[in-house]
């Protein structure tokens, strides 16, 4: 983190006689240029640019949130996610509807947010409207108040509410306050105000990330506590955005100083500070709204197997009849609670219908969503076979893994790493002459093919492995292709 030293302790101060002042000047001189968002008590939606401090309403709601380059503004309207252009262009648009309020509206790069379902998914939705699930950030369960959300760099998901904070990857923990909570714009610490409402702890929920804590020393009203329902700025991790509750007025707090100003008009009830010039890509025209399970599956020409934990129906349509793609279920493999294929270290059979129509003649492709649970030294986690011999193995080694097929020699190929709870998107083509494996859409290997595709007749495939031997998490969907799909569609 750029200011993780800056952070790292912050003394806390004795209280002084004076109220929190109105200082946009030494903010300036900190930041060059930022702006607030506020949510007041009746529920309005303003925006104060720190250039010359003046409030503008645009909107009713609730939660506003500043994109990543400060140039949007997000938040909840009902059970609408809305949004505009920081600077310039003041036409609001609608990012989502059939929205739960409770989940907010959280920017994840600076064209996309992700929003909490009425139907209590998460999901990722782009400002041209298409969307897609994030089954990781639901299996986090329900959320009670004040969520936050941030994507990590690592690509695994950050999630407070209530007093409870957790990630994709495992993690878990409460937070030492019991009020108000937010996440670090990295998504690796965690904010929570005390009783009293005169201190914030900031606790890293990963090693080496922020810790500290926030005093406040500025005195109010009579009865005034301190401060309220704070939240870290969505872009810069110096500053936390509070309400000062002897003035009801958002105050930006810098932290390594423990220094505030009040910014923007009286009645405040949450807010965002964001720092930069508000200048970025216009807001995009709306496409046609679209719901894309992951993975998004290439065209069905030569589909030949399909199996999406999302989907109403796992149906292959072929010129003459439908196939209907399941899976038996053995030893300790169940299906999970949100209908994906828990495999608990069990087997999970294709039924045979859908192989009678695979053909390796042309090439093969095969796709899986699977996300480990445990780390095992050894785990089958794919098997391709015929009658005679297995023709290809997806396996897990320690946190590698692996991709087998069979030839004269066989080929054995490690391209990735696998990391606990975090989704992988493992695609491997073949053709007559060369393997190739993509992992969440990049390029991660190839080889020459020492097999003879045309003498290949697959007739089983199956998940995991009996008697304990198998991958010990879930799997979310799996497709086979009786062709090499090209590298522009396997990059989707």
């Amino acid at each position: 983190m750029r200011y993780a030293a800056a952070i790292l302790l912050c003394a806390c101060v004795g209280a002084s006689a004076a109220p929190c002042p109105e200082d946009l000047a030494w903010l300036r001189s900190l930041v060059k240029d930022g702006a607030l968002a506020i949510e007041k008590a009746d529920k309005s939606i303003h925006l104060v640019e720190l250039s010359d401090g003046r409030s503008v309403r645009v909107g009713n709601g609730r939660y506003p949130e500043f994109s990543p380059d400060s140039s949007k503004l997000a938040w909840v309207d009902g059970d609408k996610a809305l949004g505009r252009m920081r600077r310039g262009d003041g036409t609001v648009h609608t990012i989502a509807q059939n929205v739960d309020p409770v989940g907010g509206v959280h920017w994840i790069s600076n064209d996309e947010v992700v929003v909490l379902g009425r139907d209590r998914k998460w999901r990722r939705v782009r400002l041209d409207r298409a969307e897609r699930e994030v089954p990781e950030l639901t299996r986090m369960g329900r959320v009670n108040r004040e969520a936050d959300v941030k994507l990590r760099a690592d690509g695994s998901w950050a999630l407070v509410s209530g007093t409870e904070w957790q990630t994709s990857a495992g993690g878990r923990g409460k937070v030492p306050g019991t009020c108000s909570v937010s996440l670090s714009p990295d998504g690796r610490s965690v904010t929570s105000l005390h009783p009293g409402h005169t201190k914030a702890s900031l606790t890293a929920i990963e090693k080496g990330a922020a810790s500290g804590a926030l005093s406040w020393k500025y005195t109010g009203a009579a009865k005034s506590k301190g401060f309220d329902n704070h939240r870290w700025s969505s872009n810069d991790p110096r500053f936390v955005v509070v309400v000062d509750e002897g003035s009801r007025r958002a105050a930006v707090f810098h932290i390594s100083s423990n220094r505030a100003t009040v910014m923007g008009p009286a009645g405040m009830e949450y807010g965002d500070f964001t720092v930069g010039d508000g200048r970025g890509a216009p807001w995009p025209a709306p496409g046609i709204p679209v719901r894309a399970a992951e993975p998004i599956w290439p065209e069905p020409r030569s589909l030949a197997v399909v199996w999406d934990h999302n989907a109403a129906s796992n149906t292959i349509r072929a010129a003459d009849r439908a196939v209907v793609c399941r899976f038996d279920l053995l030893g300790d493999a169940r299906i999970g609670r949100f209908g994906e294929i828990d495999l608990r270290r069990g087997r999970a059979d294709l039924s045979p219908e859908p192989l009678e129509k695979l053909s390796a003649d042309k090439g093969l492709t095969l796709q899986l969503l699977a996300t480990a649970t445990d780390l095992r030294p050894e785990a089958s986690l794919l098997v391709l076979a015929d009658e005679k011999q297995d023709l290809i193995r997806f396996s897990q080694a320690a946190d590698r893994l692996r991709v087998w097929v069979a030839g004269s020699p066989p080929l054995a190929l490690t391209p990735a790493r696998i990391i606990a709870h975090k989704p992988l998107h493992l695609l491997v083509t073949l053709d007559r002459s060369t393997l190739k494996v993509y992992v969440d859409g990049v390029a991660a290997g190839s080889a020459r093919l020492t097999a003879d595709l045309g003498t290949w007749r697959p007739s089983r495939l199956w998940l995991g492995a009996d008697k304990g031997g198998g991958f010990d998490g879930r799997v979310e969907a799996i497709a086979v292709h009786s062709s090499a799909i090209s590298e522009e569609e396997a990059r989707r």
